[in-house]
Parts: structure tokens; C-alpha cells; sequence
């Protein structure tokens, strides 16, 4: 089973994520967006793992302890730079909070995690990008102020599986902070 861990986006945020992606044309780049459904923040993403395994995560991420926190949508970014983008994503702030989860999630899964190399950066990831065909439309589109604040009051332990239709996303536990 394909699982990671991950914090809800609001719907008002998802639909404004949504609109920006329908702002671009074929004709100025070829971006395959997150579809509004999947978009989230993923704190540990922890790749195939067996059935025995996502039962031993479940009672792990059961220990911790966080207080909820507010967070704002910040600034539109590419990943790995705007030289040459290859992911577009949305940051989150402040970004301290979300470390700090992120933090205490990654250590309880230390074992399990696939990302243990890898920087953590508070983002959602909104669109992985093919080709861009015209770099100043593209990136005049890209250059907009997504607005909205939520309180994370909860994690996430997410199944996916993948489709030729995208991933198909199912919750398989929910945790209270």
C-alpha cells in the first residue's frame, strides 16, 4: 500500500488553487495540475509499505502531541528554481509551526520514511510542469496572490493509488491535534 501523511487543504483555498490553474493555456505551457480533490500538504511521504507495516504507522503517529495552528497561503514557487521549473507549488506560513509537525511526525517514522535526505519545505505542490512555451505569459499568470488562512487541527494517514486517471486518494486515519 501506497501511504504518506499530509494536512487538509480548505475548499475555499483548493477552489482559488483551481481557478489559477485554469488560467493557463496549452499554448503557454504544458503543466499536468494536481486535480483540486488531491491538493494537500504532505508532511512524510512514506512510499509502498505492507499492510503490517500501515498498521504499526497508524499506532506510531497515535503518540504525538501538537498544539493546532493557524497558517496562511504565501507565495507561488517552482521547484527547483524559476530558472528551470519542473513544480509549481503554493508555500505555507509560518513555516515554524508546520516544522514542527512535520519534525515530530518524521521522527516518530524515521524507519518507514523515503524522504530522509530531502529538506523539508512547507508547500503544496499544485502542478508538475512538461514544457513551458511562453515563459512571460506563464509566469504572469503564476504571478498572483493566493489569499486564505486555516487552522490545522489535524494529520492525516493517506492511502494512494495510482491510475492512469491520477491518484486516487482514500483517508485511512485521521489524527486530532
Amino acid at each position: 500500500m501506497r501511504v504518506f501523511v499530509a494536512v487538509e487543504i480548505p475548499e475555499e483555498i483548493k477552489k482559488q488553487i483551481y481557478d489559477l490553474q485554469g488560467e493557463v493555456s496549452s499554448r503557454e505551457a504544458k503543466v499536468r495540475w494536481v486535480a483540486k480533490k488531491n491538493l494537500h500538504l504532505t508532511l512524510v511521504f512514506l512510499g509502498e509499505l505492507p499492510e503490517k507495516k500501515v498498521e504499526e504507522i497508524k499506532e506510531l503517529l497515535k503518540s504525538i502531541k501538537h498544539k493546532s495552528f493557524k497558517v496562511s497561503v504565501n507565495e507561488i514557487g517552482f521547484f527547483p528554481d524559476k530558472q528551470k521549473p519542473r513544480v509549481v507549488w503554493i508555500g505555507l506560513e509560518p513555516e515554524k509551526d508546520i516544522l514542527d509537525l512535520q519534525s515530530k511526525v518524521d521522527g516518530e517514522l524515521l524507519s518507514y520514511s523515503m524522504d530522509k535526505d530531502q529538506k523539508f519545505k512547507a508547500h503544496v505542490t499544485i502542478g508538475r510542469i512538461n514544457e513551458i512555451k511562453d515563459k512571460d505569459k506563464f509566469f504572469d499568470k503564476m504571478n498572483v496572490k493566493i489569499k486564505g488562512e486555516f487552522i490545522v487541527n489535524e494529520f492525516l494517514l493517506i492511502s494512494s493509488v495510482l491510475s492512469k486517471d491520477g491518484p486516487k486518494y482514500r483517508v485511512l486515519e485521521r489524527y486530532s491535534l
